[in-house]
């Protein structure tokens, strides 16, 4: 009798370690389904943020090349200006002169 207690009482413990074990299991699971969930969210709101950043590059990189291509067109006109400035600085001072020299008399 005491040997039939013995194992019902350890079938008893066993069987209560085993059930204590699946709920910490079961909310170990709860707990990884809900982190799951959690970074899935987090993935999909990354990757909308990255598909906007890339349509924003897009966009800075197409302005980017429009401004490129303004300077290059407007380009031969402030390399003229540029390089005549001394001719033309001395071309004004002589107008000047002549006006000066005209107004006399």
């Amino acid at each position: 009798a005491d040997e039939e207690t013995a194992h019902h009482d350890a079938e008893q413990t066993a069987q209560a370690d085993y059930e204590d074990s699946m709920a910490a299991l079961k909310k170990a699971e709860e707990e990884l389904q809900e982190s799951l969930v959690k970074s899935q969210e987090e993935l999909a709101e990354a990757e909308k943020s990255l598909v906007i950043k890339r349509q924003e590059l897009e966009k800075t990189e197409a302005e980017k090349l429009a401004i490129e291509q303004y300077l290059e067109k407007i380009k031969a006109g402030c390399d003229f200006i540029t390089d005549n400035y001394e001719a033309r600085e001395k071309n004004r001072g002589l107008e000047t002169e002549a006006l000066k020299k005209a107004t006399k008399l």
